[in-house]
């Protein structure tokens, strides 16, 4: 407050105005909503050592190697208002994971993925009909397949995804990192390379910088 003249707070002012300003402070500290900190002990300097983990989960894996690549992202879209104080319908460790698969076509022709299946424990999430995946020399096709309830102060998840491709069934457990800020630079920033087996050094020449 500025000048000479002060003036008494009124208490239920302040109290309101207290509110206000904490209520700030937690959208502020949520400033990516889903993200989270952890903190533990450093073994090797017995000292506390705290990561800044994003929203972000995701892995990938060859369904055809050398031709045709898998990555699973889950964006962790839990209501903010359970994220900060929990809700009638759950506390703030039930989270809602948005699943979407990305089919990376290296040097295939055009494709139809039959029969798609993603399960993460009693949650099943299937396409109504066959995901097209546009032919190569490069092609990425994203498919949203839905949201899933997950423990949303994990690490990692694991997820079932079972599909047909040209009559030949894949079926696989991907296992999803939650991937710290950090990473997301290092991996998905300007310059960065995705951590997918489609990226190593034989297979950069088809491959474009399209991030995820």
């Amino acid at each position: 407050m500025t000048g000479s003249h002060q003036r008494e707070l009124d208490p239920k002012l302040l109290g309101r105005g207290f509110v206000a300003l904490l209520l700030v402070l937690l959208l502020a500290g949520c400033a990516q909503s889903g993200s989270m900190v952890s903190d533990d002990v450093d073994p090797a300097t017995g000292g506390l050592r705290r990561t800044n983990y994003s929203k972000y989960f995701d892995a990938g894996v060859w369904i055809i190697p050398g031709k045709l690549g898998l990555s699973v992202v889950i964006d962790n879209d839990t209501p903010l208002s359970r994220q900060m104080f929990g809700s009638l319908q759950g506390t703030d460790a039930d989270g809602v994971g948005k699943v979407t698969l990305y089919f990376w076509n290296l040097d295939s022709p055009q494709l139809a993925a039959h029969a798609l299946e993603i399960r993460h424990h009693d949650s099943v999430l299937s396409s109504k009909g066959d995901v097209t995946i546009g032919p190569g020399p490069y092609a990425r096709t994203g498919f949203v397949a839905g949201n899933v309830p997950f423990f949303a102060y994990a690490t990692e998840l694991k997820f079932d995804v079972a599909l047909e491709i040209n009559g030949t069934p894949w079926r696989q457990t991907v296992v999803v990192q939650r991937r710290t800020f950090s990473e997301l630079r290092r991996y998905f920033g300007p310059n960065g390379t995705p951590p997918y087996p489609w990226y190593a050094p034989e297979y950069a020449q088809k491959t474009v910088p399209g991030k995820n």
